[in-house]
């Protein structure tokens, strides 16, 4: 299995997300806390949701810079619109 180093593997999410139509903001955030959770072993959160990502930004599911609200926020949880 080849190893692709972290900050190569973050730069191609970011591309990838960048293409999906996402901010150079929103797709180095999100392209950072997925590779991330590979780091930290959570692989189920990681690089692998890159296609589950992008099939929700064709299908208009996600919306790349849509604004977002929070509604209600406690110590650990937010609602957000």
């Amino acid at each position: 299995m080849p190893i692709i180093q972290a900050a190569h593997l973050e730069q191609l999410v970011t591309d990838i997300f960048l293409a999906a139509s996402a901010s150079s903001d929103e797709a180095r955030i999100v392209a950072t806390h997925l590779v991330e959770a590979n780091l930290a072993g959570h692989d189920s959160h990681g690089v692998i949701r890159v296609p589950q990502y992008t099939d929700a930004i064709k299908a208009g599911l996600l919306r790349p810079g849509a604004p977002m609200e929070v509604v209600h926020q406690t110590a650990t949880t937010a609602v957000l619109d």
